[in-house]
């Protein structure tokens, strides 16, 4: 858990650095590595029937936008 924001975990480092960030039973998770990603999300699923799972490098979550495809990986709040 981050110290900062207990709505924030992080595991591993590097390239291999997972960031998930909860809200209720919004969940947003980030890794460059496809493959840690596709791990959590079976991990998940084990435990979550009801789990539904999108996938792509634009989302908006808890009314923000995260275009992952823009260079400088921006955050932008919608209006």
């Amino acid at each position: 858990m981050n110290r900062k924001d207990a709505c924030v975990f992080i595991k591993g480092h590097g390239s291999k650095q997972v960031v998930t960030c909860v809200h209720v039973e919004d969940w947003m998770i980030t890794c460059t590595d496809d493959e840690e990603i596709e791990s959590i999300v079976s991990s998940l699923q084990k435990g979550y029937t009801a789990l539904t799972v999108i996938r792509g490098v634009v989302h908006n979550y808890l009314g923000m936008r995260f275009d992952w495809q823009s260079v400088c990986r921006s955050m932008c709040k919608r209006s």
